[in-house]
């Protein structure tokens, strides 16, 4: 018998990520209900400051709020939204929107039901708006048609829902299983309760989570996505179109979903006051997870930190955020001219392994023993590079690897060795970061990327 979601997150099973000294396949992730690496002190977190826009109180015996806290005790802090006359439905305790500062006091706010995102005046819509552009988390829990298009929310949530749908069985698969709101879950299963139809989605913007399966009647609606994450600014938007039956609320991995993402929601990674994400620091490893086999070793952890490529061929991917438009720089070095690796950029989906990056990405190579477009500085057999430009094996490479639109442009110590237009139709506009290893030893610092034009 499987273990529960509760018995899961128990174990650790269920995680956002953890800091490893060494990743090998099969490892974990990084992030804040992490496991902890040898030599690192667990942080406490604390709670996530949740503000919750529902008709339903947050002291209901048996709401969605309850199992919430019931599957991570201590984890979340739900205060409920009032809205002056709207104070009685909302029940007492609550905090009164009176201004859209108040957003931001909360970690993440959390819309649940049809009708408090519509309900909200323009003054606060666009203070609500800010508060996820600004690094604040916002997740939606079934508010359609209406309560979305009515209030222009499409552009926050990434799709336009619609009011119609099923009832009845609904079936669910998963389509991202490496991503930490999915992480865990069954690949598939069915839950009871209404699904709503959908009128669009920005896919391109927008990763899919989940979908519906074909075990209903209406075939514009089996199928389409069901949950979906994306970036707005510096904030993360998590949405799903069900939760409007109780049956779906009652459920153990809708309600698991839903935990991970509030916490995975409130967690985004900011960038300093240049707009510049580190990635790596040498000291944290925060944010990276490995696939395939070899290894990453984090060397020397602290200003002088590295890491070290074995084995393979594998990926350490940075899962915590994806980029559009980004100036990526790090520094490389190999150890002989025949060391193999690179450095992946936007592969859309957290990848199952590897491969995943290179047919749903591009490489830029390392590899100084080859010509055209398998060169060190090539995109990986898309776009050679114009001469080796590397240093000597046991010294230390700058690579500055731009990607704007469709252009990409790697420039190498200093020097431009390849430009290149990436055809509309090959790849989506946006997506993860990782390090290959492919043979020899290879080590990577000071992995920082500065986003260009990140307002979406």
């Amino acid at each position: 018998m499987e273990p529960s979601m509760k018995q899961q997150l128990a174990a650790g099973l269920i995680v956002l990520g953890s800091c490893c000294g060494t990743w090998a396949d099969g490892g974990a992730h990084g992030g804040a209900d992490a496991g902890v690496g040898a030599g690192e002190a667990a942080v406490d977190p604390g709670p996530v400051r949740a503000l919750v826009l529902s008709a339903e109180r947050t002291d209901a015996d048996g709401s969605l709020w309850q199992r919430l806290d019931a599957l991570r005790p201590g984890r979340f802090e739900f205060i409920h939204a009032t809205l002056g006359e709207r104070e009685g439905q909302a029940g007492g305790g609550g905090v009164l929107l009176d201004g859209p500062d108040r957003f931001t006091e909360f970690d993440v706010v959390i819309a649940h039901g049809r009708a408090w995102l519509g309900a909200l005046s323009p003054e606060l819509r666009h203070g609500l708006v800010g508060r996820v552009r600004n690094g604040g988390g916002f997740v939606g829990i079934d508010a359609p048609a209406g309560a979305v298009s009515g209030a222009g929310f499409e552009h926050l949530i990434g799709g336009r829902p619609r009011s119609d749908g099923t009832v009845g069985d609904v079936g669910v698969r998963i389509a991202a299983a490496e991503h930490p709101v999915t992480r865990g879950l069954p690949g598939e299963w069915t839950l009871s309760g209404e699904l709503h139809g959908l009128r669009g989605i920005d896919e391109s913007g927008s990763l899919v989570l989940a979908r519906g399966l074909p075990i209903i009647d209406a075939d514009d609606i089996a199928r389409h996505p069901v949950a979906w994450e994306k970036n707005l600014g510096r904030g993360r938007v998590f949405y799903t179109v069900l939760g409007s039956d109780a049956r779906t609320l009652e459920d153990e991995h809708f309600v698991g979903m839903i935990s991970n993402a509030i916490v995975w929601a409130s967690d985004a990674p900011q960038p300093d006051a240049d707009g510049v994400y580190t990635l790596f620091d040498g000291i944290s490893t925060d944010g990276w997870a490995m696939t395939g086999p070899g290894e990453f070793v984090h060397e020397n952890p602290g200003e002088d930190g590295v890491l070290l490529a074995t084995g393979g061929m594998g990926m350490l991917w940075y899962e915590r955020r994806r980029f559009r438009d980004f100036e990526l720089t790090l520094e490389w070095k190999n150890e002989q001219a025949s060391d193999n690796s690179g450095v992946f950029v936007r592969f859309h989906e957290p990848p199952n392994s590897p491969w995943d990056a290179v047919r749903k990405g591009h490489e830029i190579q390392i590899y100084d023993i080859e010509e055209g477009e398998q060169m060190t500085g090539a995109i990986y057999n898309h776009a050679p590079a114009t001469r080796l430009a590397s240093n000597p094996p046991g010294e230390w490479n700058t690579f500055v690897i731009s990607v704007v639109g469709h252009d990409y442009t790697v420039v190498l110590n200093g020097e431009t060795v390849c430009e290149w237009t990436c055809p509309p139709e090959r790849h989506g506009r946006e997506g993860y970061i990782g390090l290959q290893n492919h043979s020899g030893p290879v080590r990577f610092r000071n992995i920082r990327v500065r986003e260009i034009g990140s307002d979406r």
